[in-house]
C-alpha cells in the first residue's frame, strides 16, 4: 500500500506525464495545509525533480507574513527549502502588501490563461483553497483572484475564484480524516447546483485523494441515491477507479 503522500505524488506525476505532451512547459497552482505541507516533505526528498518542467503559482494565501506559521507561503519554503531551484519559475502571493486588493489585482495580471493542474486540499468544511461556505468569492464569476474574508483565523485571505478553478484541465484534490470524507459525501448528496454550501463541488469530476479514514468515511456517507461519478483515488488502489455512486 502507497502512503498518502506518495499516491498523491504518482498521481501529479502521471498527470504531468500526459500534459507535457500538448504543453512542454505546464502550470501548476499549489494549495497549504498539513496534508500539503507533509507531501512537500516528500517530493523534496523523493521526487525532487516532479516540476522541473512546470511553471508554479500558489493558489491562496493568508494576509499574514510569510514567518507566520499560518502563510502558505511558509509552509512551502520550510517543507521544501529549494522548491524555486527545482522548476522553472515559483510566483506567489505577498500576504503581508498594505492592500490586499491592490495584491490580488498585480498577482491576477501574472496569471496565465493555460492551466494544467490545480492542487487543493478540502477543509472538514467542504472549503477550498479559500473559498469558504457562502462566501462572496463563490459567486465571482470574472476575476480569477480576489481578495476575502472569511470566519477563520486568519480572516483576512487572498484566493483564486472558481471562474480560475473551472479553466483548469486537471483538478487534484486531497482529503485525509474521516471529517474531510464525510464532508466530501455530503457534497455529492445534494444536488449538482451546491457549491455555495460545499465549495469542493466546484472540483466535480475531478481527482478525489482519500486516504483510508476519509475513504470509509465517504462511503459509509454516500447516499443510494447519489448517481454523479466521481475520481476517487485510494493508498491500496494507486490508481484512478471511476466508481459509480449508486
Amino acid at each position: 500500500m502507497f502512503s498518502f503522500e506518495k499516491t498523491v505524488a504518482e498521481l501529479i506525476k502521471k498527470i504531468i506525464n500526459k500534459e507535457i505532451a500538448e504543453f512542454p512547459k505546464p502550470v501548476v497552482f499549489l494549495t497549504g495545509g498539513r496534508s500539503a505541507s507533509k507531501l512537500y516533505k516528500f517530493l523534496a526528498n523523493d521526487c525532487p525533480d516532479l516540476f522541473k518542467a512546470s511553471t508554479l503559482y500558489l493558489g491562496d494565501e493568508r494576509c499574514v507574513q510569510s514567518t507566520d506559521l499560518s502563510s502558505n507561503l511558509g509552509t512551502i519554503s520550510s517543507s521544501w527549502s529549494n522548491i524555486e531551484a527545482c522548476c522553472l519559475g515559483f510566483y506567489y502571493i505577498n500576504g503581508s502588501a498594505l492592500s490586499e486588493e491592490l495584491e490580488a489585482t498585480r498577482y491576477s495580471a501574472l496569471l496565465p490563461k493555460q492551466i494544467n493542474l490545480i492542487l487543493l486540499s478540502v477543509g472538514e468544511d467542504g472549503h477550498i483553497a479559500s473559498l469558504f461556505p457562502f462566501n462572496k468569492a463563490l459567486y465571482e464569476s470574472k476575476s480569477d483572484v480576489m481578495a476575502v474574508d472569511v470566519q477563520i483565523q486568519p480572516k483576512k485571505r487572498i484566493t483564486i475564484t472558481p471562474a480560475l478553478i473551472s479553466r483548469a484541465r486537471n483538478v487534484v484534490v486531497m482529503a485525509e480524516g474521516e471529517l474531510k470524507g464525510r464532508v466530501l459525501a455530503e457534497s455529492l448528496n445534494e444536488n449538482l447546483d451546491n457549491f455555495i454550501k460545499y465549495p469542493v463541488s466546484l472540483t466535480r469530476g475531478s481527482y478525489w485523494v482519500l486516504d483510508q479514514d476519509a475513504e470509509s468515511a465517504f462511503f459509509a456517507q454516500l447516499k443510494s441515491s447519489s448517481r454523479n461519478l466521481v475520481n476517487i483515488i485510494t493508498c491500496a488502489t494507486r490508481q484512478a477507479q471511476r466508481r459509480g455512486c449508486k
